[in-house]
């Protein structure tokens, strides 16, 4: 790598790729309280992650006992936002996957699955998964992605997905791709059509909660071009040291 290419990075933005749907980033908006507004500090709980792309997909929990917390050295002197596994998760006020009806989106993710089982993160957690347009269930050392249009479901393995990583999942018109540190772990027919559902999960809900830590959460409303996406994955490894 020259040594113009940290510089680059450095000077990089997740907001300068269009499409931005949901900013999640452990370390910046953290809040343990709001109203007035108070960072959360180490070991605290996490009751609002302000979402930094301006479109109002904050992330809440109400309810003290199902608060994460926020741990402020999780890799490379960053910090995540740690989730028990038991009934930790935090609620986003949008709908960023199905972002303004659209039909392929991209979602990025630096984190750590720590122990399974349950739901990372889901938009929609209402009834069986036909409603769902987008989740990533832990059974165990593998993955399960699921796709939803309303009527069906579709589940694709991602194999080996433990550990920390900086994990992408891109749904075009015609596949979807996840990723792992910039490498291509799994890519299937993707399912037609989307499922309309409302609100973003982290962490877990109501059929099952996954013991795990997230630092970034970016998702696009639409299909990231390669080199958009080599952008980001770059962006994160250096930041989290990858």
């Amino acid at each position: 790598m020259s040594a113009a290419v940290p510089v680059l990075l450095s000077k990089f933005s997740p907001a300068k790729i269009p499409g931005m749907a949901l900013w999640l980033d452990a370390g910046n908006m953290v809040l343990n309280s709001i109203g007035p507004d108070v960072p959360a500090a180490n070991g605290q709980t996490v009751r609002c992650w302000k979402d930094l792309s301006g479109k109002g997909g904050d992330a809440s929990q109400a309810t003290g006992a199902s608060q994460p917390l926020l741990e402020t050295n999780w890799r490379n002197g960053q910090p995540a936002v740690v989730f028990d596994g038991v009934n930790d998760r935090l609620v986003t006020a949008n709908s960023p996957v199905t972002a303004a009806g659209n039909d392929t989106y991209t979602i990025i993710t630096a984190g750590e699955h720590v122990t399974a089982a349950g739901y990372l993160w889901s938009q929609g957690g209402a009834g069986a998964t036909p409603a769902y347009p987008a989740a990533l269930y832990w059974p165990g050392a593998s993955s399960n992605f699921i796709q939803g249009n309303g009527s069906t479901s579709v589940v694709n393995i991602i194999p080996s997905d433990t550990g920390s990583a900086i994990r992408s999942y891109r749904l075009t018109s015609a596949v979807i791709e996840s990723r792992r540190n910039g490498a291509l772990v799994d890519s299937d027919a993707r399912l037609a059509g989307l499922a309309s559902a409302s609100f973003f999960y982290i962490g877990g809900f109501n059929g099952g909660y996954a013991s795990c830590k997230f630092a970034h959460f970016l998702i696009y409303s639409r299909a990231l071009s390669d080199l958009e996406l080599v952008k980001l994955e770059a962006w994160l490894a250096r930041k989290y040291g990858f």
